[in-house]
């Protein structure tokens, strides 16, 4: 889901210089001032969503914002409020989205006043839940865990689904320099051909969000995605074989594969094979992959069984040899996820902490402000202000619009993930980019151009670009 948007962020692909186009700003009186174009207007309402949503994702602590699947999300509210006519309509669609999550969140007119916390009558036995971030580590997903970056809710543990983490699993690539040493046939021999990926796959998950897949992705030298496409593994007891098949750009520079679980559960992994042919030819030929079969496998610095061929996991998953009626030969590889019993469970980072009666009040625009407490007292069942009502709503908002929400092989060419990936880069670097101090950047701003060009953009090439321009005012 987060693709371009981390993958820009991380590696930093900054377009040539080219200043940020600024808008006119021309005084208008009261007297003579338009109603908003269509445009104007979906503006503003995706600029009320967008620091609503970096609000509630990052510092409000109900168990309901922990668990909320935050990619899904931003796709589903961006497209429920970007047709929102009044600055009333806008209010109440706000709502309809956010307080199922953060029950204690107010949503209010710009100069209303916030009804204060309320702190229950008896405090033995509750504890007091609140984020703590040491740079973002939350939502941002990565292959392994060797980060110093680390979000915590405190009294509530780091679990892998409040990390957002999502997915983990296996991966290898090729690369064109052919300097992987598992895999040395070299990308660019592949340029103009088709090329197969085969795996055995089998899944055991319990809920309807879980499952396993596999997916093969090309990436180009202009910083774009070439092909890409995956495979989804639902729950089987039996083993099955599953197959991609696509062209490689003919400036590719790496292809990536590999198998995933998503959620909660287990999913093996076993027979994983390459193969290619020239466009026209009938027959395929095998490309070298090293133990494709996962019957090799060594002592890693966890002290767990793994594989150095292998790209490994994800937050909260680990990726092991099994023996349980592997597809062929004696092992396969299973990918994990590990429950939160056996996690190691964080305490705090630091030893500032927010008070129970501080309450964040924030205009968001659309003459619309929020209010929200940073810290909730809990008990084990639930944070304050939850109640079978918004826990009902908010299953019903999580597993019926949210999570059945389905990304294809072009996600980006769909208007819905443009406006996410726009929603949530802006967010992650609101929040937790450290340098605005020395940039003095007016980001503000950013996010209103940024909005305005992710919807005149109708391509994931013209995506790029605005997402490049984004990270250039940086």
């Amino acid at each position: 889901m987060q693709y371009l948007a981390i993958l820009l962020i991380s590696f930093g692909l900054f377009a040539e210089s080219e200043a940020l186009a600024q808008r006119k700003k021309v005084p208008t009186s009261i007297a003579t001032r338009q109603p908003p174009s269509a445009l104007e207007q979906q503006v503003v309402n995706l600029r009320a969503f967008t620091k609503l949503y970096g609000y509630v994702r990052y510092f409000h602590p109900s168990d309901e914002a922990a668990r909320m699947n935050w990619g899904k999300f931003a796709m589903y509210g961006a497209q429920k409020v970007k047709g929102v006519r009044t600055s009333e309509e806008l209010q109440q669609t706000l709502k309809e989205l956010f307080l199922p999550i953060a029950p204690t969140l107010q949503i209010l007119r710009v100069g209303e006043t916030p009804i204060p916390i309320t702190k229950p009558n008896a405090l033995k036995g509750l504890k007091i839940v609140a984020w703590q971030h040491q740079g973002v580590g939350v939502g941002m997903y990565s292959f392994g865990d060797n980060t110093p970056y680390q979000s915590v809710r405190l009294n509530r543990g780091t679990k892998s689904n409040e990390r957002n983490a999502g997915y983990g699993g296996v991966r290898n690539y090729i690369e064109e320099s052919a300097s992987n040493a598992a895999n040395v046939y070299p990308v660019r021999q592949l340029w103009g051909k088709e090329i197969k990926f085969t795996a055995a796959v089998k899944a055991d998950v319990s809920n309807e969000e879980d499952y396993g897949s596999m997916w093969l992705r090309v990436d180009r030298n202009d910083g774009l995605r070439g092909f890409f496409s995956n495979a989804t593994v639902r729950s089987s007891s039996a083993w099955n074989t599953y197959t991609i098949v696509g062209t490689v750009d003919t400036n590719a520079v790496t292809i990536t594969f590999g198998c995933l679980a998503h959620g909660k559960g287990k999913v093996w992994v076993d027979d994983i094979r390459l193969f290619t042919r020239a466009i026209g030819e009938t027959s395929w030929k095998p490309i070298p992959i090293s133990n494709g079969g996962f019957e090799k496998f060594s002592v890693m610095s966890t002290g767990r069984k793994g594989y150095r061929e292998w790209d490994g996991s994800g937050a909260g998953y680990v990726v092991t040899p099994s023996t349980e009626t592997p597809y062929e030969g004696e092992y396969c590889a299973l990918i994990e996820y590990i429950s939160p019993e056996k996690q190691t469970t964080f305490t705090e980072l630091f030893a500032a902490k927010p008070n129970t009666d501080e309450l964040i009040v924030k205009k968001i625009g659309g003459g619309l402000q929020c209010a929200f407490p940073v810290a909730l007292y809990s008990d084990s069942a639930s944070t304050l202000g939850s109640t079978p009502e918004s826990r009902a709503a908010f299953e019903q908002l999580l597993y019926k619009s949210v999570n059945p929400i389905e990304l294809d092989r072009d996600a980006l060419e769909q208007e819905s993930v443009r406006l996410a990936e726009s929603i949530m880069a802006w967010n992650a670097l609101k929040h937790f980019y450290p340098y605005f101090d020395v940039v003095r950047v007016n980001w503000d701003s950013v996010l209103t151009t940024t909005l305005q060009a992710t919807l005149r953009s109708s391509s994931t090439k013209e995506f790029s670009v605005v997402m490049r321009r984004m990270l250039e005012a940086l």
